[in-house]
């Protein structure tokens, strides 16, 4: 499923946050923006391996890929939110019942953060050598784009006023987001 909301969300820094619930076991991608031309392999992907745990890979060019598995296990039903600043990646994973976050970083070589064409909810744009593309299988929901890294405490109150609503209200955060409501609700299967 291919992201598109008028203007590019190409961004060399970003917030993504999602809510999502796998159906079955298995690794499975949840993002990409990996792939492949003549020009060589660019892009991320954000994951969920086969230890069901949440990983990010990039490409390196001088190096192929690097990868970075997140120490923070996964539940049934799931609100994580990914956000990219310079160099690093900062995976925040919010526990709706405490209804606190969790967040750990990730620094990649700045060869390896290129932007990649086009950005994919449950899969990737076609095929890059050397990686398989686990298609998502399970629900996606309450996807949103920010064209800039946000900390910690402001996705908290996200997440917290996505948990406390009901799907069909608006949340009216910022102006610089694109949203897809329960209306637009995603089924993946692989």
């Amino acid at each position: 499923f291919e992201v598109n909301s008028g203007d590019s969300l190409e961004k060399s820094d970003f917030s993504t946050l999602l809510i999502f619930e796998k159906s079955t076991a298995g690794k499975q991608i949840l993002l990409s923006t990996l792939s492949q031309t003549d020009a060589g392999t660019s892009g991320f992907i954000f994951g969920v391996n086969d230890a069901n745990k949440l990983y990010v890979t990039t490409h390196n060019p001088n190096a192929g890929f690097e990868h970075h598995v997140f120490d923070a296990s996964i539940g049934k039903k799931n609100g994580v939110a990914l956000c990219k600043d310079d160099n690093n990646f900062s995976l925040l994973k919010f526990n709706f019942f405490e209804k606190e976050i969790y967040e750990e970083r990730a620094a990649f070589s700045n060869d390896c953060l290129t932007e990649g064409s086009g950005f994919f909810i449950g899969g990737m744009s076609g095929l890059v050598t050397g990686i398989s593309n686990d298609k998502f299988n399970g629900y996606i929901d309450e996807f949103v784009f920010i064209d800039q890294p946000l900390n910690s405490s402001y996705i908290s109150g996200l997440f917290r006023g996505m948990a406390s609503r009901t799907a069909h209200e608006t949340y009216g955060i910022t102006k610089n987001f694109s949203k897809y409501s329960a209306k637009d609700r995603q089924v993946f299967r692989s």
